[in-house]
């Protein structure tokens, strides 16, 4: 049975009536689900609902600017903040009623959710503070890698024995390779970190050897505590100076404190009955001259020997202890720390 459509002037009655009832001029979807009028119907008399619109004698709605994106990111921030992590689809829409953001089209706004995470996250990197705490939050993965990818390992590892978590150590030596936005604080932490893992790796015990009582109880000391690498079976330790350093290594003459802090910790570990203590300083690269000038502050801090250790030749001393392990001793490694000796002064 073929379909009667709907005359001009009723579809225009029902229009009006419609209108009235509303207070406002309706959509297309609003008004053939209020009126029973299909759309088709709209579209043979009219290009557009808005002609409808006008032709009833109302005027058509204007759309809805899209809100500005910093307004949108912000909003969005403050759903994180909420709940502590980037949200589900459940937890947005939750959040979005619990605190009236105005979030309802994240997931549309740019296309799809990660197109929208990656312009999230570079606004975060430049935006305000009050919202850095976002970018450390869980939840950022959702079908892929959303944040920017760390720089590729390369294809054939110049240290294949090295463990993976060694493998980029001479980097954050330089300061590179680490979480966009991170602090100086925390590089120092991470490369810190890496540098003890390495002595484990050779085989030293290593620990925090804390500011303790000075031996000398007329001295006053303001020594902070150093990590040290015990190798208590060959009666010597290592004091471990780490910190990523961008640019030349900077000799810590300007003043006693490393000094008395070396020397504190030395006098310490000589009592607890470690025969011989070296300094080793590890970053990027080192002059020659700076070996000899760190010995000449340090003569008398009670030290064995001092080496200037580059991080790439730290990698490739833990590689091939790896390699040769069944060679390999902690007497071996005493060598090399005593890049300068000081034990006849």
């Amino acid at each position: 049975m073929k379909r009667i459509r709907l005359p001009r002037a009723e579809i225009l009655k029902r229009y009006r009536d419609c209108y009235q009832k509303l207070g406002r001029p309706p959509g297309m979807e609003a008004f053939c689900r209020r009126t029973g009028v299909r759309p088709s119907d709209v579209y043979y008399y009219w290009a557009k609902i808005g002609d409808l619109t006008r032709e009833a004698g109302a005027t058509p709605n204007q759309p809805t600017p899209p809100l500005e994106e910093d307004v949108l990111f912000r909003d969005y921030a403050r759903v994180c903040l909420h709940l502590g992590k980037i949200p589900s689809t459940h937890e947005l829409r939750g959040a979005t009623r619990e605190l009236g953001t105005r979030t309802h089209q994240v997931y549309e706004r740019f296309g799809n959710i990660s197109a929208f995470d990656r312009r999230f996250l570079a606004w975060l990197i430049q935006g305000p503070e009050e919202f850095k705490a976002v970018l450390s939050m869980p939840g950022w993965r959702r079908k892929g890698p959303l944040r920017p990818p760390p720089p590729p390992l390369p294809a054939v590892s110049p240290f294949p024995f090295l463990p993976a978590v060694l493998q980029n150590l001479e980097a954050l030596a330089r300061g590179d390779g680490l979480v966009v936005n991170s602090t100086e604080e925390w590089a120092n932490q991470v490369f810190g970190q890496r540098c003890r893992d390495a002595f484990r790796a050779l085989g030293f015990d290593v620990r925090q050897l804390g500011p303790g009582k000075d031996p000398q109880p007329d001295r006053v000391v303001m020594a902070r505590p150093f990590h040290i690498a015990l190798a208590r079976s060959f009666h010597y330790a290592v004091l471990l100076d780490t910190q990523p350093r961008p640019g030349d290594y900077v000799l810590p003459t300007d003043g006693p404190e490393f000094y008395e802090r070396v020397s504190h910790h030395a006098l310490c570990l000589k009592q607890d009955g470690i025969e011989k203590t070296y300094l080793a300083v590890i970053g990027p690269s080192f002059r020659e001259t700076d070996l000899e000038k760190l010995a000449e502050y340090l003569r008398e801090a009670g030290l064995s020997g001092i080496t200037l250790l580059a991080a790439a030749a730290l990698m490739r001393i833990v590689a091939d202890s790896i390699r040769q392990r069944e060679f390999f001793t902690l007497a071996q490694f005493e060598e090399t720390l005593a890049g300068y000796s000081l034990a006849a002064s």
